[in-house]
């Protein structure tokens, strides 16, 4: 319940105090007084976002201040971790023509979107146009289910439960099968690949002790070459004569020898000769011997299986896009992990499927019975309205709620709910297309006062919303109105005396030149500003016998 409002420099209140006392209050003045600064400022209570424009002409600095009782108020923890054992919370906020502006709760620095999370369970504001709130096919379904009381609200909140945890189950399998289809992607493009490497049996050493191996057997072979360039050279081969018989042939005795053409003694050249040859057969067995240290095919095969290696090697670091061996064993270490988990993840797979469809099922049937609990939401609803429209003297009316199921289920269940309104036999039709602006207010009215006590705020303010009405009409509203005040508390700001008349308290604003003053009214001054609300002349005789007549009894 609010219990005091300070205002400094709002529009045109340079400095205002309210203490409010009953449940039900009203607020009263000429056009032009600033009843509209006093809804602001209380719209800044509320939450509502700042203009530098709200500042009074002339000052820096603007502030509202209010103190609320919030004893037994819903979301009981939640006051109670802002307020304590204390049973009052104080808001407030400041506004600066620099843009700054600052919210306080419980005279804490917080945030708007904080301040106004809180504010929204305590205060409502509602201007002559909150009836369009009737427009909103949500806001229609929240008051259907305001009226269905705690078990649809329990079933709601049990669909919700489901629908969120079913959703996040649902985004856990829609990522799980993103992530395999990935993977088993990536698998199908390297999959010849890694097999490939697997066969390799890399370590981090392997190219580099490829690339000298390759050395070595190129430089073996190399070797190996001349070894035996030169031993063909000795020997001849297969098909010439070799250095070794070429010499002998020159020692020989005969007319082409070498004893012949020099006169060489031919003992002496005898053993040259045989000096000659035992080296060159010594020089032709040592050429065996390195040969034959090495077998040729095996050389050949290591050659060959080397160059392999380091092709096979080559071909997948670029397929890999690797450019060290350490990448590509990490490479396929990814892989493998990759294999493994997609091999783990075929049972959670199967099991979010399961819960999935559970979830659906479950879903389904809760969607269902939230459905037959709007239907019956709905009968006592239009049962209540349409007694209070009775009230509110349009008989010629009928509320009806219309629920029509939907093929996809929400969080808040699967039906479409539209407020309907017939007229006589014939015309029937949305709200907003047969009620003018005056029954929209008191069908919005009526609509507050059948709902459930926890679909309102502790504080409602209305500006003007009985715009439109007169007579009969607004004097029934105004009845209405001390009706709701029992159930949450009710500011009223009004130009209608009849509704005026029926409030617990009555607040006058004033204008003083470029002030606006604002100031409790009892007794005679009370029936003076009815009667100027009445007739124009607050000093006219007919005008305040009517006024002490509206007031009668309500002393």
């Amino acid at each position: 319940m609010l219990k005091e409002v300070y205002i400094n420099n709002i529009g045109g209140i340079s400095k205002a105090s309210l203490t409010f006392k009953g449940s039900f209050s009203v607020i009263t003045g000429e056009s032009g007084a600033g009843k509209s600064s006093l809804i602001r400022a209380l719209e800044l209570v509320a939450g509502k976002r700042a203009q530098a424009t709200f500042i009074k002409s002339g000052k820096e600095e603007a502030q509202i201040e209010a103190i609320f009782s919030v004893g037994g108020i819903e979301d009981g923890e939640l006051f109670s971790e802002l307020t304590g054992e204390d049973e009052f919370l104080f808001v407030k906020r400041t506004l600066s023509t620099n843009g700054r502006t600052r919210s306080y709760i419980q005279h804490r620095l917080t945030s708007l979107s904080y301040m106004s999370t809180i504010m929204q369970k305590i205060m409502g504001i509602q201007s002559q146009f909150s009836q369009l709130e009737l427009l909103d096919p949500q806001r229609q379904l929240e008051l259907l289910d305001g009226a269905g009381g705690k078990n649809l609200l329990e079933i709601r909140e049990k669909l919700n439960r489901i629908f969120t945890k079913a959703i996040k189950k649902e985004k856990e399998l829609a990522q799980l099968i993103k992530k395999r289809d990935a993977i088993n992607k990536k698998l199908d493009v390297v999959k010849e690949i890694i097999e490939d490497a697997r066969l390799l049996d890399l370590t981090p050493e392997s190219e580099k002790l490829w690339e000298d191996r390759l050395k070595e057997i190129q430089n073996t072979k190399k070797h190996l070459f001349k070894i035996q360039e030169a031993l063909d050279k000795l020997t001849g081969g297969q098909a010439d004569l070799g250095f070794i018989q070429e010499i002998a042939c020159l020692f020989d005795g005969t007319k082409e020898g070498l004893v012949a053409l020099t006169a060489i003694d031919e003992e002496a050249l005898k053993k040259d000769e045989e000096a000659v040859l035992e080296g060159l057969e010594r020089l032709e067995k040592s050429c065996i011997a390195a040969i034959r240290k090495y077998e040729i095919k095996e050389l050949d095969e290591d050659l060959m299986r080397t160059e392999k290696n380091l092709g096979t090697l080559r071909k997948i670091k670029r397929a890999t896009g690797c450019k060290t061996v350490e990448e590509v064993i990490k490479f396929i270490k990814e892989i493998d992990d990759n294999l493994k988990w997609l091999e783990d993840s075929k049972n959670t797979l199967q099991k979010l499927k399961i819960q999935n469809m559970e979830n659906r099922k479950e879903i389904s049937k809760i969607a269902l019975e939230l459905r037959e609990a709007r239907r019956k939401a709905a009968l006592s609803l239009e049962e209540k309205v349409n007694q209070i429209l009775r009230d509110l003297a349009m008989e010629d009316f009928r509320f009806v709620v219309s629920l029509e199921p939907t093929n996809k289920v929400k969080f808040n269940g699967a039906d479409v709910v539209s407020f309907m309104l017939k007229k006589g036999d014939d015309l029937q039709g949305a709200v907003s297309k047969i009620a003018s602006g005056g029954e929209l207010s008191r069908l919005l009215l009526a609509l507050q006062i059948a709902a459930s006590d926890k679909m309102l705020p502790q504080v409602l303010v209305y500006d003007e919303v009985e715009a439109g009405l007169g007579g009969k009409a607004a004097r029934l509203a105004g009845n209405k109105l001390k009706e709701l005040s029992s159930k949450c508390q009710v500011i009223l700001v009004t130009h209608e005396a009849s509704i005026a008349a029926l409030a617990d308290q009555h607040f006058l604003v004033n204008r003083d030149g470029d002030n606006t003053i604002i100031k409790e009214l009892t007794g005679e001054e009370r029936v003076q500003e009815l009667a100027r609300m009445l007739a124009g002349d607050e000093d006219a005789p007919e005008a305040i016998e009517h006024a002490r007549s509206l007031v009668m009894g309500t002393f």
